[in-house]
C-alpha cells in the first residue's frame, strides 16, 4: 500500500438514498465524518454503486420501502457495514432486524441523526487504537527486558526529545513542504494541506486537531503505526499542540483547587489485544496518541452500542471509565470544549503517552462484546518504570537533541534517517572532535548494515583524529578517550566479523589499554576469542573481567550474571563441565534472588545447566533442569522459533539417552512449528533430517537412519556447502553408524571427511576433535591395524590433555585403550 494511502484515516463511505432531503448544513456535517458521500435517488443506481465500491466500508441510509426491495441483495455484501432506516413514521425495528442482520437502527430527524452520527462514526472511535499494556510496578523490571515492547519506551523518549526543540517559522515551513510532497498524488489531501498551511496561524493547534481535517487523521495514524519519519516531520505541530494543552491545563486545573473527576471514552478493540489488557488488572495502560475523552457518559454508551453491533465478531466495544485523581501529571490534559470544532461534546484532550493504572475490568450487562475498563490516573512516579526509562535515556546521552533523535532512530531501526541526520551535522561543523564523533556514529550504522569496508574507513578516520588529540595532551568536547576506546572496540568487532583475527585482536587490546577497567571491551574480546576457537585465551580474559568486577561490584549483584556465564561458557568450550557447573549455579542463585521464576534468565540458565549435566552423563539431573526450562519456554512462547529450537534440543537429549519415543514426540512438535514459520528450503529442515537420522540410528532402525543420513549428506554438500560444521557433524554420525554395522571402509571415509572439516573450522572444540580421533582409532583397531590405531589414540589423548588433567577419567580411559592397543600390537608382531 502506498504510504499516502496508509496514512489516510479509516473513514466510512456513506450512501444516502433519497438525498433530496439533504440541505447544505447536513451535507457539511456529514463531510467531516465520512470519507465520501454518495447521494442516490434510484434503486438500480444504489445497487450498482454498492457493487463498484466493494473495497470500501459502507454505511447505507435508506427509507424503509427501499430496504424491503434491496435487503436480500445487500445481505451477502461484506463491505456493507451497517444499514439505517430513515422514516418519519414509527416502525417496528426488531421485526425489520429479523429480515436483515445489517440493520442497526432508525431515525426520523435528519439533523439530530447527523449529530449523533458524528459521535458514532467519529474516526477516533473506529480507527485501531495505539496503546501498550505495561506490567505492574512490582514486577516491572522483571518483565521489562523480555515482555515490554521496546518501541514503546523508545518512541516515548523520542517524543521527549521532539518537545525539547524550539519552534520557528522555518521548521513549520519544512513540515508543510514535506507533507505537500508526500501527498502530491492525492488531490483531496493536497488541497487540504495547502488550505491548512495558509490558515494555520489563524487558529489554535487544538482547533486544528479537533477539526479532524488533516492533523488529527494523519498524525494519529502515524502514532498508531509508530511511523517515526512522519512523527518527526510533525515536530512543530506536536510542540504547538502539547504546549497549548499544557497552558490550558495550568489555568483550568491548578493543584491548589483541583477536584477529582471522571471522563469516558469508547473504543473498538480486537479480542487478542483485549485479552492482554484483561490479564493486566493492577498494571499500567498507555495511550500512545493524543487521547480524546468526554465528560458525557451517554456519548460513550451510544458509541459502544454501535461498535458492538458490528458484524465483525473479533471486535469488542471497550468503554473506558477514567478517574482523574491528580492534577500534576507529566502528560497534561485540558477541557477543549470552548475551542474545539465540536463545542457540544464536552471534550477533555490529553497529550501523548498518557499512562493510567487498570483498576477494574467487567462486562456491561449480558453483552460479552461490550466491556467497561476502569482506569485511574497515576502521578507518573512509578519508580521502576522511571528507572527503566532513565536507563534508556543514558544510552543516548548525547550533546544535542539532534544527536539524541538520531540515536533513538538507530535503536528503532531507522538507519537511513539517522545517517541523514549525522551527515547533515557533519557538513555543518568544522570542529575536528565533533567530526570524529560523527565518523564513529556513521561507522556504527555502516557496520550494522554489513557495509564493513565503509565502516572501517569511518572508524579509522575517527581514530586518526583521536591520535592527534592525544598527542596534543587534551580531550575535546565531543571526542574523548572513552569514545576512542569505543571506536577501537567497534573496529575490532568489524574485523572479527571479517575473520581478520590479528587486526581484531589488536584493536580490542587497544580498547582495553585505553580503558582497562571498562568491562564491555573485555567482553567483546572474549567473544572474539571464543568465536575463533581460542578457548584458553578466552578463559584467561574472562578471569580478568572477574578481577575488574570484584573491585567495583559486590558479589551476588545481578551484574555478575554475565561474567559468570562467560567464565562458565569458556569452561564448557574446554570440556571442563564440573568447573562450568559451579559458575552457572552462581548465576542461578543470583537469578532466584532478583528475578521472577518465569524470567528469561531462568530459562537460559536451566537449559545450560541441563546441557552440562547431560555432557557429564547425569541423566536424571539433566532431565529435571530441561523440564524446568521447558515450563518457561512454553509459558513465554511469543517467538515460536525459539520454542521449536528448544524442542530440538530435547530431541537430541532423549536420543542420546535412547529414550527414542519421547525424542520422537518432541521432534514432531518442533517440525510442526517449523513447517508453519519457515520456508521449505530453510537449512533447519536439513538439520531436522539429521536429528531424525540420529534418532533412528539410536533406535536401531538402521534402514530409515541410512536413508536420512544420505539425504542429509547430499543436501549439505550441494545446497548448503557454506555450512561446513553441519556437514562435519553429519559425517561423524555416519562414521559411527557404519562402524557399528561393521562397514569399516565407509566408516573410515566419513570419519576422515569430518576430521578434515573440523581441523580447519574455527568453531570446532577439543571434544569434537578428540571424539573423531577416538572413532578413527576404533575402526583401525577393529581392522587389526594397531599402528594407525595407536597414532590416533595418541592424538586423542594429546587433545584431551590440553584441557583435562592426567587423572581425569576420560584421560585414564584413553590410557587404557593405548595400553591395550600396544599389547595387541606386540602380540601381533610376535
Amino acid at each position: 500500500m502506498p504510504k499516502t494511502q496508509r496514512l489516510r484515516p479509516m473513514h466510512f463511505t456513506l450512501i444516502w438514498f433519497n438525498s433530496k432531503d439533504l440541505d447544505d448544513l447536513i451535507i457539511c456535517q456529514l463531510l467531516s465524518m465520512f470519507k465520501v458521500i454518495f447521494p442516490v435517488n434510484k434503486l438500480d443506481q444504489c445497487l450498482e454503486l454498492l457493487r463498484l465500491i466493494h473495497n470500501e466500508k459502507v454505511i447505507l441510509i435508506v427509507p424503509n420501502e427501499v430496504l424491503e426491495s434491496i435487503g436480500a441483495s445487500i445481505q451477502p455484501m461484506s463491505h456493507v457495514d451497517s444499514v439505517y432506516i430513515y422514516s418519519e413514521e414509527q416502525i417496528n425495528l426488531e421485526q425489520w432486524k429479523l429480515a436483515n442482520s445489517k440493520l442497526k437502527g432508525s431515525f426520523s430527524d435528519l439533523l439530530s441523526q447527523c449529530r449523533l452520527s458524528q459521535r458514532v462514526w467519529h474516526p477516533c472511535h473506529l480507527a485501531p487504537i495505539s496503546s501498550n499494556v505495561l506490567p505492574s510496578n512490582a514486577e516491572f523490571m522483571d518483565r521489562a527486558s523480555n515482555q515490554l515492547d521496546p518501541t514503546y519506551m523508545w518512541t516515548q523518549l523520542l517524543k521527549e526529545v521532539i518537545l525539547e526543540i524550539d519552534n520557528d517559522s522555518e521548521a513549520l515551513q519544512k513540515m508543510f513542504n514535506y507533507f505537500r510532497q508526500k501527498f502530491e498524488n492525492d488531490c483531496v489531501m493536497l488541497d487540504t494541506i495547502i488550505k491548512t498551511e495558509k490558515e494555520y496561524r489563524s487558529k489554535t493547534a487544538i482547533t486544528w486537531y479537533t477539526a479532524e481535517i488533516f492533523f488529527y487523521s494523519v498524525l494519529n495514524t502515524a502514532l498508531r503505526l509508530q511511523d517515526v519519519e512522519i512523527i518527526l516531520q510533525f515536530g512543530p505541530y506536536l510542540r504547538d499542540l502539547h504546549e497549548q494543552i499544557k497552558q490550558l491545563h495550568a489555568i483550568q486545573y491548578p493543584a491548589s483547587s483541583f477536584k477529582p473527576f471522571t471522563v469516558y471514552r469508547c473504543q473498538r478493540m480486537g479480542k487478542a489485544e483485549f485479552d492482554k489488557l484483561r490479564t493486566n488488572r493492577g498494571g499500567l495502560y498507555s495511550f500512545n496518541n493524543f487521547l480524546s475523552t468526554s465528560l458525557d457518559l451517554d456519548v460513550a454508551s451510544i458509541i459502544a452500542d454501535s461498535i458492538a453491533m458490528s458484524t465483525d465478531q473479533n471486535l469488542l466495544a471497550i468503554q473506558f471509565v477514567i478517574n482523574i485523581r491528580h492534577s500534576q501529571n507529566d502528560v497534561p490534559f485540558a477541557d477543549v470544549s470552548e475551542i474545539s470544532q465540536h463545542d457540544d461534546e464536552r471534550e477533555i484532550l490529553f497529550s501523548m503517552h498518557t499512562i493510567f493504572r487498570v483498576t477494574d475490568i467487567e462486562p456491561i450487562g449480558n453483552n460479552d462484546r461490550i466491556w467497561r475498563v476502569v482506569l485511574e490516573s497515576t502521578d507518573d512516579n512509578d519508580d521502576k518504570l522511571q528507572m527503566f526509562a532513565e536507563e534508556l535515556r543514558s544510552r543516548i546521552g548525547n550533546p544535542t537533541s539532534q544527536y539524541r533523535i538520531a540515536g533513538i532512530l538507530v535503536v528503532l531501526g531507522y538507519n537511513d534517517h539517522a545517517l541523514k541526520i549525522y551527515q547533515e551535522l557533519f557538513q555543518s561543523t568544522n570542529d575536528q572532535d565533533e567530526q570524529a564523533l560523527l565518523h564513529f556514529y556513521i561507522g556504527d550504522i555502516k557496520s550494522c548494515e554489513d557495509q564493513y569496508q565503509e565502516a572501517i574507513n569511518e572508524f579509522e578516520q575517527a581514530i586518526s583524529i583521536y591520535n592527534t588529540v592525544a598527542q596534543n595532551g587534551k580531550e575535546g568536547r565531543f571526542f574523548t578517550s572513552h569514545r576512542a576506546a569505543e571506536t577501537y572496540s567497534a573496529l575490532g568487532s568489524v574485523y572479527g566479523d571479517l575473520k581478520k583475527l590479528n587486526q581484531a585482536a589488536y584493536c580490542l587490546h587497544k580498547a582495553t589499554e585505553i580503558e582497562p577497567l571498562i568491562i564491555k571491551h573485555w567482553y567483546t574480546l572474549t567473544s572474539l576469542l571464543r568465536k575463533e576457537g581460542l578457548h584458553h585465551e578466552a578463559l584467561k580474559v574472562s578471569k580478568i573481567i572477574s578481577r575488574i568486577q570484584a573491585k567495583n561490584t559486590p558479589e551476588g549483584h545481578p551484574d555478575w550474571i554475565r561474567t559468570y556465564d562467560l567464565i562458565g561458557a569458556a569452561h564448557i568450550d574446554l570440556g571442563q563441565n564440573e568447573k562450568a557447573l559451579v559458575f552457572y549455579m552462581k548465576t542461578l542463585q543470583i537469578a532466584q534472588k532478583f528475578f521472577s521464576s518465569d524470567h528469561l534468565i531462568h530459562r537460559s540458565t536451566y537449559r545450560t545447566i541441563a546441557d552440562i549435566y547431560s555432557n557429564m552423563g547425569n541423566y536424571e539431573d539433566a532431565k529435571k533442569y530441561y523440564h524446568m526450562a521447558l515450563d518457561i519456554y512454553e509459558k513465554l512462547s511469543g517467538d515460536e522459533s525459539v520454542l521449536a529450537n528448544f524442542y530440538t534440543a530435547l530431541v537430541q537429549f532423549y536420543t542420546n539417552y535412547q529414550q527414542c519415543e519421547t525424542a520422537l514426540k518432541y521432534f514432531e512438535k518442533s517440525l510442526e512449528i517449523k513447517k508453519r514459520i519457515l520456508p521449505a528450503d530453510h537449512i533447519d529442515f536439513v538439520m531436522m533430517d539429521l536429528n531424525q537420522a540420529v534418532l533412528y540410528y539410536r533406535w536401531k532402525k538402521y534402514d530409515k537412519a541410512e536413508s536420512l543420513f544420505l539425504i542429509t549428506f547430499y543436501k549439505f554438500r550441494s545446497n548448503f556447502s557454506g555450512d561446513r560444521s553441519c556437514l562435519a557433524e553429519c559425517c561423524a554420525h555416519m562414521g559411527k553408524m557404519w562402524h557399528e554395522l561393521g562397514r569399516d571402509d565407509e566408516a573410515l571415509s566419513f570419519y576422515k571427511n569430518a576430521l578434515e572439516i573440523r581441523q580447519v573450522t574455527p568453531f570446532s572444540n577439543y571434544q569434537q576433535l578428540a571424539a573423531l580421533y577416538v572413532g578413527i582409532a576404533a575402526v583401525y583397531h577393529e581392522r587389526n591395524d594397531y599402528g594407525e590405531a595407536l597414532a590416533y589414540y595418541e592424538r586423542a589423548k594429546s587433545t584431551r590433555q590440553q584441557v583435562l588433567s592426567n587423572n581425569h577419567p576420560i584421560v585414564q580411559e584413553l590410557n587404557e585403550k593405548l595400553e591395550e592397543t600396544e599389547i595387541r600390537m606386540c602380540t601381533n608382531f610376535y
